[in-house]
């Protein structure tokens, strides 16, 4: 009886990875690295609240220490209004006013502030401000003045889908030339540090 023959034992090379999505995964670990370390660096702001008190408004400010200026929380407290135009002003001129948190900068000049203020809709906010708001120049600069405005608002009254800037009662194209304020201006998340993004989202439910 002839026992069976033996196939030679041959291990599969192991497939070679493309170079292409080699690199592409190492490309998706970076930014997730990125991120993390980008999270774990963000200095955690607080503004003014007496003691007793817990935070009940937050500001968006733009980072003095971030190259590319996004903005960080700056909790707070302030006294609340029962009616919502006032509560929005409180808001509005506080921010306007400062002072902003450690590692951040405030984008308005001194002399800046709020003339009026009224609803389009439920969902519109329209935003009057007087005073040298249009000194100055740069792209980042016109960025940091807007959506700091607009998602400060966004972010303390949920229900309110964008903001529109006027300057002394009279409708301008731009601040300094360079962001369309022709119409109300949504939220911009994208503006936002990594950390507060994420807050952001969290707010929302996303």
């Amino acid at each position: 009886m002839t026992s069976p023959k033996r196939r030679p034992n041959r291990s599969r090379r192991p497939t070679p990875i493309p170079g292409t999505v080699l690199l592409f995964a190492l490309c998706c670990l970076a930014a997730i690295l990125s991120c993390s370390r980008d999270d774990a660096e963000e200095p955690v702001q607080q503004g003014e609240v007496p003691a007793g008190q817990a935070p009940n408004c937050v500001l968006l400010y733009p980072s003095a220490v971030d190259s590319e200026a996004r903005f960080s929380t700056l909790p707070i407290y302030i006294d609340r209004l029962p009616e919502r135009l006032q509560d929005m002003s409180a808001v509005i001129r506080r921010y306007l006013e400062g002072p902003v948190g450690a590692d951040q900068f405030d984008p308005y000049p001194e002399g800046v502030g709020l003339r009026a203020l009224y609803l389009l809709s439920d969902e519109t906010l329209v935003v009057d401000l007087t005073g040298p708001v249009r000194s100055g120049g740069g792209t980042s600069t016109e960025v940091a003045r807007v959506y700091g405005l607009v998602n400060t608002l966004c972010w303390n009254y949920t229900d309110l889908d964008g903001v529109r800037i006027l300057v002394d009662g009279q409708e301008v194209k731009s601040l300094l030339g360079h962001l369309s304020l022709t119409a109300p201006l949504p939220p911009d998340p994208d503006l936002l540090s990594p950390l507060t993004r994420s807050r952001w989202r969290t707010r929302e439910g996303r």
